[in-house]
């Protein structure tokens, strides 16, 4: 049984960040409001078919960090469709962005090791010319797919201008390409969100973190309760099985003293480490996988955790990312 379709894998091993500490020049890729909307199914539909190592189909959004303003809000800019404006460049504050799409939701991100630089492409971002307003454009991202899958459309960013038709991705590609001191990347413009998350994490100057959201360990358990209810309820031996071996595992890890001190990011990857391998065991003849599984890893991938720095192929190698993560793992390990 192959998961690879749910769980793509990612290169670097990212740490987690609160609002307040996304820096100017800062790259952000935002996964999908908790309500997707049209246009995020449509994105994510034609990102799914593109075979790129690195990026993740469910990357739909762009924006880049501008600093913070009077009031000490983290700001971004951003090309979007927002009903009632006459621009879709948008430069405010990310609290305000993610109020009006749907609520908290977790983002990838991606930050240049020179403050300089960084510096330079907050300060482009904020300060584009907006003597015409920007229009987001349809044939834009419809170049930016079609580039994807070839070099039909391909066209170097003007180093002088930036497009004013334009999308979230290739506006924050041509934000970069200008910045003083940073040379050429080697990506058009015409990319998408996928094929810029791909590029930037195999960048050796770009360092990852990401975003959980709000509460995400609360969120992990509340979904794996809900998944442990739908299996005590199905019929058959072999359901019984891997709920008493799930339960097991849960409340043993939930009950353990360790749990109070240590942060979100690691008990929730701990924890996932424990979990999937149980809920990956179907409980009849199916070459699907379970839909337990598909719940919980569907969550883990709205707060930007993947399959491969969770769990390794053969699933005896942990990936976790602190000393803390291990402990919990090896003390809970044991499911029957």
């Amino acid at each position: 049984m192959s998961n690879s379709q749910f769980l793509p894998a990612n290169q670097k091993i990212s740490k987690s960040i609160n609002l307040q500490e996304v820096q100017q020049g800062d790259i952000l890729l935002f996964r999908p409001s908790k309500k997707v909307t049209f246009s995020q199914k449509c994105i994510m539909l034609v990102q799914a078919v593109l075979s790129i190592k690195h990026g993740h189909y469910d990357t739909v959004h762009v924006g880049v960090c501008t600093g913070k303003d009077a009031s000490k809000n983290i700001c971004i800019a951003h090309v979007t469709l927002v009903p009632q404006m006459s621009s879709d460049y948008h430069h405010e504050p990310l609290k305000v962005m993610l109020d009006r799409e749907g609520g908290d939701r977790s983002f990838i991100l991606y930050r240049h090791v020179n403050p300089e630089i960084r510096h330079s492409i907050g300060e482009m971002a904020a300060l584009v010319n907006q003597s015409r307003a920007f229009k987001w454009s349809l044939y834009s991202a419809a170049k930016c797919v079609a580039y994807t899958f070839g070099s039909f459309f391909h066209k170097t960013a003007n180093p002088e201008n930036i497009s004013y038709h334009t999308c979230c991705s290739k506006f924050a590609i041509e934000v970069l390409k200008p910045a003083p001191g940073h040379k050429p990347l080697a990506i058009s413009p015409q990319s998408t969100p996928k094929k810029l998350e791909s590029f930037l994490e195999s960048h050796k100057k770009f360092q990852k973190m990401h975003y959980y959201g709000m509460s995400p360990f609360d969120e992990l358990v509340k979904e794996i309760k809900h998944q442990l209810q739908r299996l005590a309820d199905k019929p058959g031996v072999f359901a019984l099985i891997k709920y008493q071996q799930a339960n097991a595992a849960f409340n043993r890890y939930m009950q353990n003293p360790d749990l109070k001190n240590i942060r979100d990011e690691t008990k929730v990857r701990a924890l996932l480490k424990i979990i999937l391998p149980i809920l990956s065991v179907n409980t009849s003849i199916n070459f699907c996988a379970p839909k337990s599984f598909k719940s919980v890893c569907g969550l883990a991938r709205k707060m930007g955790i993947f399959h491969k720095e969770i769990l390794p192929v053969n699933h005896r190698i942990p990936v976790l990312p602190s000393n803390d993560a291990a402990l919990l793992y090896h003390r809970t390990r044991q499911v029957i």
